[in-house]
């Protein structure tokens, strides 16, 4: 087991649509996020539209310094929302998402709006294809043997 980071420009021009821009989003959420069973949005305080519109389908939200946090369970409508309704015009709406399974364990994280993307708990042969996606798109892309196994 161990982990898998890429690290994506999205530092393109800003008339570049989002599906141009995050190329990767779509297939991400269709082929691994769809097998997770919630995830924790985080938003900064003063992306206040971001924090309003979480509020609806957030099961637990609570302030932890200059953050938001919005609990939600990936449930079909939700999962639909988060992937098809994910960028404000400019670039992805979220700060930081954190993908749990059905036993608590986080999976995936999608970091800086976007820009790094990390799965955990992962082995060789399950980050193959993952390592495939984002070398199409020349992302810096690394498996990382967890040395503890």
């Amino acid at each position: 087991m161990g982990y898998f980071r890429a690290k994506i420009d999205i530092n393109q021009n800003g008339h570049t649509p989002f599906s141009k821009k995050y190329w990767y989003w779509e297939r991400l959420w269709n082929r691994y996020a769809v097998k997770l069973a919630e995830v924790q949005v985080q938003c900064w305080n003063e992306e206040t539209k971001q924090i309003h519109e979480l509020h609806a389908v957030a099961e637990n939200t609570q302030q932890e310094g200059l953050v938001h946090i919005h609990s939600i369970e990936l449930t079909e409508e939700h999962f639909l929302f988060l992937r098809d309704d994910s960028y404000d015009g400019r670039k992805l709406k979220w700060f930081m998402m954190t993908f749990t399974d059905c036993e608590g364990v986080e999976r995936l994280e999608i970091r800086d709006y976007g820009t790094e993307v990390i799965f955990n708990q992962i082995s060789i042969e399950d980050a193959q294809p993952v390592i495939e996606l984002f070398q199409e798109g020349n992302a810096n892309a690394v498996f990382v043997k967890d040395e503890q196994d």
